[in-house]
């Protein structure tokens, strides 16, 4: 039987800072929430690094970025037998392309430079590009980017179910019908409130014919 585990974080909060700025504890719970979800795209992410065929690309002047993509795209196709129709390009990349297509002389190559791939779906034959610049905390003075210098290439389903061929699924516990949160507020000593937020979940990759990783650089 397949199992969730349980994430949550939490913030203490002094009632006088609350009394003075009521807004703060809708702050924090946003922040809370985003952090939650950040981490769940860490282990995406994670499970298609693990999975995916490497293609070691270098994307300067004399490139063509966008066919690079499309040549990846046609040869897991054949490989898994089903079309991957998601992209998600690391910021680093989608900026290697844009200044690799600037610097590119032939007309209808360069023309691409000012379209974000976010955008680019339809030329992809995806339904959906992402690019993603989000980071994650190392520690106090470090930053790391989840998604690196790369572009992951996978196939996905909206409202899924268990038994459809994507590579990623996750499996959540509802709290409420529809509501995979739970958030609650728990008053912790006189003058101290805990503001909680705590998800079930699990993500798994059941199956890695035709992921890919196009590993980037200049």
């Amino acid at each position: 039987m397949l199992t969730v585990s349980n994430k949550g974080l939490c913030v203490v909060f002094d009632e006088d800072l609350l009394r003075t700025n009521p807004v703060l504890e809708k702050v924090f719970l946003y922040a809370l929430i985003s952090t939650l979800y950040r981490q769940e795209f860490r282990r995406v992410i994670s499970l298609l690094s693990a999975g995916s065929v490497k293609y070691l690309k270098t994307w300067n002047s004399g490139a063509d970025p966008d066919s690079d993509v499309i040549a990846v795209l046609n040869t897991t196709e054949t490989t898994a037998g089903v079309a991957n129709n998601r992209l998600v390009f690391g910021q680093p990349a989608s900026r290697l392309r844009t200044l690799a297509l600037r610097a590119t002389s032939g007309t209808g190559i360069a023309s691409s430079a000012s379209v974000h791939p976010s955008a680019m779906a339809p030329m992809f034959g995806v339904d959906a590009v992402l690019v993603s610049g989000h980071r994650f905390t190392v520690s106090p003075a470090s930053r790391t980017r989840i998604v690196p210098a790369s572009v992951f290439g996978f196939y996905a389903e909206d409202n899924g179910t268990p038994f459809d061929p994507t590579h990623l699924k996750r499996f959540v516990r509802e709290y409420r019908p529809g509501e995979e949160l739970n958030i609650y507020r728990q008053k912790v000593s006189s003058k101290q409130v805990k503001l909680t937020v705590e998800m079930d979940s699990r993500i798994v990759c059941p199956m890695t014919d035709g992921l890919f990783e196009i590993q980037v650089s200049a």
